[in-house]
């Protein structure tokens, strides 16, 4: 749950230095219209300057091991 705090607070601060230490070099996201990205492409989404980050936050996670 912390690396998922941590991961927010990157995005809404649009810290691409914290996201690089997060994610894995294979990380692949998923958008909510389908398309998918790399972990290169999706960092450079962050950096852009279109990019507005807004709040975000993590609602009824459950964390199985």
């Amino acid at each position: 749950m912390a690396l998922e705090t941590a991961w927010n607070h990157a995005l809404e601060v649009k810290d691409t230095k914290a996201l690089e230490a997060l994610l894995a070099d294979t990380m692949v996201a998923l958008d909510s219209d389908g398309s998918f990205s790399t972990r290169k492409e999706y960092l450079a989404s962050i950096k852009a300057p279109d990019f507005q980050p807004t709040q975000a936050v993590n609602e009824e996670n459950k964390v199985q091991v």
